[in-house]
């Protein structure tokens, strides 16, 4: 028969609450600036039925570099390759860096936004005593950092949220209306400056080359040769450039990936 569950008196309560508040980052520990670094020593990431330490693919500390740098980026990929894993992995980190940072992610429900949060929380595991102040698959926000919030793709989801330092639309391809939502979006960002960071990410979506993410691949791009990017991205894996308005644009094949290449 199972044990009976012993009631803790006020007095033990009291005592493993002064304990938790103990529990303090030991000194002098601080959260890698690097990326790579931040993921492979203190991360962990389901693969298969286990949790291994978060070591990110070449491909993968070239996508972080490259979010870090632009301030617009368009990811247009195929299925699998971990990218919004990356993404929402830096927000992640750039929410225990900086109390003052508001990341959103979007996706195309609440349902999918929410399994994005449910991954990403289980990824600091190695942070000694890391605590959530806010802990939902609404948002994230470790104690003394800044948050990362999950939402819906609806036209109102962030005209209501007053500051947001990135933007993270995922399967952008899949959204309804996402020219709205993006349009509603933006005005969020002005408080940002230079911080603010939009990124979009999609594999190909039912309307093809008629779709959001492939209008915004061939715009801006001053007579550069959308079939030579798609080639060369067939050969490297990984390829990528700078339009004339600054947007970052990538594209990312299978080849890219060293298990499935």
């Amino acid at each position: 028969m199972p044990k009976p569950k012993t009631i803790l008196t006020l007095r033990e309560q009291a005592r493993q609450e002064l304990t938790r508040r103990k529990r303090i980052i030991p000194k002098g520990f601080s959260i890698p600036q690097d990326f790579a670094e931040f993921t492979e020593h203190y991360c962990t990431i389901r693969s298969g039925s286990e949790f291994v330490p978060f070591k990110l693919y070449p491909f993968q500390v070239e996508l972080a570099k490259l979010i870090r740098t632009y301030r617009r980026v368009v990811v247009f990929k195929v299925r699998q390759m971990g990218a919004s894993e990356v993404i929402a992995g830096t927000m992640i980190q750039d929410s225990l860096l900086n109390p003052g940072y508001s990341g959103v992610v979007l996706s195309i429900g609440q349902n999918e936004s929410s399994k994005i949060a449910g991954r990403i929380k289980a990824m600091p595991t190695g942070i000694p005593n890391l605590r959530w102040a806010s802990n939902s698959t609404q948002e994230l926000r470790p104690e003394g950092g800044g948050s990362v919030l999950f939402r819906p793709s609806t036209p109102y989801a962030v005209r209501s949220l007053p500051s947001v330092t990135t933007l993270f639309f995922d399967e952008v391809d899949y959204i309804a209306k996402v020219s709205e939502l993006y349009a509603g979006a933006a005005p969020a960002q002005k408080m940002a400056g230079d911080q603010a960071r939009t990124i979009m990410v999609s594999t190909m979506g039912p309307e093809g080359e008629l779709g959001f993410l492939w209008q915004m691949l061939i715009m801006g791009n001053d007579g550069i040769d959308m079939a030579q990017q798609i080639q060369t991205a067939r050969k490297t894996g990984f390829h990528y450039w700078i339009d004339s308005n600054g947007w970052c644009k990538i594209l990312l094949h299978w080849k890219a990936h060293p298990i499935y290449s």
